[in-house]
């Protein structure tokens, strides 16, 4: 028994200095990154970048995005960074983003690009350091808000045959035969597909953010759109934290992101932030994909459980988006959602005490600041089933908002700029979605369930015309907005 103890001690000391030792071997023989004579941003003039590291090595780097490695270019005195806009177009030149892309010819006319340099430096033992990842621009005006946000990846993640942005090779192949009597795949970017990418961050002092983040497409029709919409998030697994390392957006703390390109959905949301539905902060931010300008959009904040645990203090949060059930829901309470519609439907809520009980189980005001904020907007885009998020706590918490009643979030606003052209209107002020059908849903406001149960009750037609009354003459007021 002894000798069998000894062992055991002997082998844990010796366990315990092997891993000392790789430790510090790993410390003593790592190889730095390199170091660059200019961090990545605006420049008015072309200049020469200088790298440096150790003698005794060896530093690779690449102009395109892609990862360096010892088959990469070779530094040895200076790489010139200027102005490349004038260079063809790479991923604006793409076709194959649209379902028909036969039909779609890119512009050839050039749009601004940076330079991205990636580089390695490799030791005398063949130990790789680190990517150095920073974009230059030269020439190109600094914007005057917001971000810069350029994405550094590999070509194809985003546009190769697999990649996330295109209609892909199985698409492709059907698409080219001409023998359409065979339903279509599916085009990569309808699918729910994450990818790796690097995330550099600027605003007029420089880098404020140069990290990996996971990346996938936004939307549902606008996938198809040529222009994609990202949602980006904060990659834990990289990163050891699931926020971002810097507040995207004042005194938050902001796990993921979206792209868009609607200047209503940013103001409309500043302008009724007060009100009980949710809103979504925004800044806007000029895109580019490996140095090649894609667009100026915006970036807006997600309805994830970090913006919850934020905004509302509640860790658990029960989310229904276009009527469908958040994943991290737990089966037990998967029903509640259409339980809940169930009872709104067959339920007479002109009764004081039905009435009672619907308050207990919703947030009127909350429901009330949303249907009278996308009517007055005109927002035709929207049903009991689509661009339609609800949330509550799963459990009850401390929190005033652990309550467990239903809240609503005002999301995707942006139909106003289509609402002349939908309904074949001059202004669309002449435009009624409480009594004209929606082009998508075919129903109309005052048919949706939620409307249709809480209109029965006085109560609530007062609460709803004088909430509408102190949105338009105080939220809209001409002067805000």
């Amino acid at each position: 028994m002894r000798r069998r103890s000894s062992l055991i001690i002997i082998s844990s000391i010796l366990f315990l200095l092997v891993c000392g030792f790789f430790g510090w071997a790993k410390v003593r023989y790592a190889a730095p990154v390199p170091v660059a004579s200019a961090q990545g941003g605006y420049y008015e003039e072309s200049f020469l970048l200088k790298l440096s590291a150790p003698s005794g090595g060896t530093i690779y780097y690449t102009t395109d995005g892609s990862t360096p490695n010892v088959n990469s270019l070779v530094y040895t005195d200076g790489i010139w960074i200027q102005n490349r806009t004038q260079e063809p177009n790479k991923y604006n030149a793409i076709q194959n983003v649209m379902t028909n892309w036969l039909e779609y010819t890119p512009s050839s006319a050039p749009v601004e690009k940076g330079t991205v340099i990636r580089a390695i430096y490799v030791n005398d033992l063949g130990i790789a350091s680190k990517i150095f990842t920073q974009t230059y621009f030269v020439g190109i005006p600094c914007p005057q808000s917001g971000y810069t946000l350029s994405l550094v990846f590999e070509d194809g993640d985003l546009f190769g045959t697999d990649g996330i942005c295109v209609t892909g090779s199985e698409y492709d192949s059907w698409y080219l035969s001409g023998d359409h009597s065979t339903s279509a795949p599916e085009p990569n970017f309808n699918k729910k597909t994450e990818v790796s990418v690097i995330a550099e961050l600027m605003d007029a002092s420089g880098d404020v953010m140069n990290c990996p983040v996971l990346l996938r497409l936004q939307g549902a029709s606008m996938r198809g759109w040529i222009q994609k919409r990202f949602i980006l998030e904060a990659d834990s697994m990289e990163t050891g934290s699931n926020i971002f390392p810097i507040e995207l957006f004042p005194g938050t703390s902001t796990h993921s992101v979206m792209t868009k390109g609607s200047v209503v959905d940013a103001m409309v949301h500043d302008l009724v932030a007060d009100r009980s539905a949710a809103t979504q902060k925004s800044v806007p931010v000029k895109l580019y994909l490996n140095g090649e300008l894609w667009y100026s959009w915006y970036f807006l904040e997600r309805y994830d459980n970090q913006y919850f645990h934020q905004y509302y203090d509640v860790d658990n949060v029960y989310l229904v988006k276009n009527g469908e059930i958040d994943e991290d829901v737990p089966p037990e309470e998967a029903d509640a959602y259409e339980e809940m519609m169930y009872w709104l439907a067959h339920t007479d809520f002109s009764d004081s005490d039905n009435w009672s009980q619907l308050n207990k189980e919703i947030d009127v005001q909350s429901y009330i600041d949303y249907i009278a904020v996308n009517y007055y907007l005109c927002n035709w885009d929207f049903s009991d089933y689509k661009n339609h998020i609800l949330w509550r706590s799963i459990y009850e918490e401390t929190s005033p908002y652990g309550d467990k009643r239903w809240r609503w979030c005002l999301y995707d606003v942006d139909a106003l700029e289509l609402t002349r052209n939908n309904y074949a209107v001059e202004n669309a002020a002449e435009v009624n979605i409480f009594s004209d059908p929606l082009p998508y849903s075919e129903v109309k406001v005052n048919e949706t369930v939620h409307f249709q149960a809480m209109r029965q009750n006085p109560e609530f037609c007062r609460q709803f015309v004088l909430s509408f009354m102190d949105i338009v003459n105080n939220n809209f007021d001409v002067g805000k907005v």
